[in-house]
């Protein structure tokens, strides 16, 4: 009887690390976000994005939390090997990021609501907000974040921000604004994001 071998599996080399290096930890101090219409070129450096693109303004201390980027795993036994998987397959990830966005302004009610259109009125007449009849908006995203002067910046071609929980207005607290942006692959299918991190050298 034959002995099955190995046919799918794929090693990926690991760049050796030869020795700590305190200074490639991160602690993160501050940050941006900012949205703009899929398709608008994406920096390809560290440079403030310009228009199109737009920073969301305030967000919670909890700063955006990058989830679902975990994936588990589909395990496969036989007849033969009714205890010890014989494959694996690893399902899908979700990755998105979750923001809490504090401003009460054009860009964060169209971002949790999906879209909409704001009629600027003269002061002291309200500007008035209408949310959209139809699907969200897919955006464009950037998320810098800085360890003293140390920039990292992450983007994303193409998301979409939809609601990512309830509004709250508690008494003596600023209202938050649960924006979750999902991640998705680029119509062109290139790569679904970019990181930027402070080089190392050679």
């Amino acid at each position: 009887m034959a002995t099955a071998t190995p046919q799918d599996e794929v090693v990926m080399p690991m760049v050796a690390v030869t020795e700590p290096n305190a200074g490639t930890t991160v602690i993160e101090s501050t940050g941006n976000l900012w949205v703009a219409p899929v398709g608008t070129a994406m920096p390809t450096d560290y440079t403030g994005p310009a228009t199109p693109w737009v920073n969301v303004g305030h967000i919670s201390t909890d700063g955006p939390r990058p989830t679902g980027w975990n994936r588990d795993a589909n395990r496969f036994y036989s007849w033969n090997s009714p205890n010890k998987p014989i494959r694996s397959y690893p399902s899908p990830a979700e990755p998105q990021f979750q923001a809490d966005l504090l401003e009460v302004n054009t860009q964060t009610l169209q971002l949790f609501f999906g879209g909409g259109t704001v009629v600027l009125g003269t002061p002291p007449a309200p500007d008035k907000y209408t949310p959209p009849t139809g699907d969200p908006v897919e955006q464009a995203l950037i998320v810098d974040w800085w360890d003293g002067t140390r920039q990292y910046r992450w983007t994303f071609a193409r998301t979409m921000p939809i609601a990512g929980g309830d509004i709250t207005l508690a008494s003596g607290d600023l209202a938050l604004f649960p924006v979750r942006f999902d991640v998705l692959l680029p119509a062109d299918g290139s790569a679904m994001f970019t990181l930027m991190k402070p080089g190392t050298g050679p």
